[in-house]
Parts: C-alpha cells; structure tokens; sequence
C-alpha cells in the first residue's frame, strides 16, 4: 500500500509540475502577443527570446520543459484560439501538458 500512495504522489507531483510550467509558457505567449508585438505569436526559432521577459525568475526553467509546436503567426488567423496548441511539456511516464494560445493549459488525455 505504501508503495502505491508513493508512485501516486509521484505522478501528481510531476503533472503538477507539467501543468504549472504549460500555464506559465501560455500566460507568457498571451502577454507577448499582446504587448507591443502586433498580436503576434512566437515561432519555434524564436519563442525562448520573446517569451523570457514575460516569465518570473522561478517559471524561467519551463522553457527548457516546452516542446514548441506552433509555427508562428497572426492572431487573426487562427480559427479557434483556445484549440491552438502551442506546445508540450512532459511530466514524463505520466504525460503531458499542453500549452494553448488562449492562456490556459490543460493534461493531454492521449
């Protein structure tokens, strides 16, 4: 029993920590584009340099964690913002986070 309650810790704490870094990635994307960037989002050559300056000192390490997906682009030419993905962070053997180019963040279901 004490092993189980252990691995379940384990696993809440690491999609806890995927989910926190997702949130953070998103909230940053959200701030850049719609700061003085001209409701731009980041493409993947360069979403660590624009979204550095919009994360705390403590959220800075989820750019390591992302796996960038989106390409880049106007806000206006996406259809459903809040199904845009715009990347991963793996909480390892117990999943992923996914990012979304609205703001919020949720555990891949996959």
């Amino acid at each position: 029993m004490e092993k189980d309650s252990h691995e379940e810790a384990v696993r809440v704490e690491a999609r806890l920590e995927a989910l926190d870094d997702a949130k953070a990635i998103a909230a940053a994307a959200c701030a850049f584009a719609l700061g003085k960037k001209g409701d731009r989002l980041p493409s993947p050559a360069d979403y660590r340099r624009c979204l550095e300056p919009y994360l705390k000192a403590n959220e800075k390490s989820a750019l390591d964690r992302i796996s960038w997906t989106f390409p880049g682009g106007d806000l206006a030419t996406i259809p459903d913002i809040a199904q845009t993905e715009l990347g991963r962070v793996s909480a390892g053997k117990y999943g992923e986070a996914i990012a979304f180019a609205d703001g919020h963040a949720k555990m891949s279901t996959e």
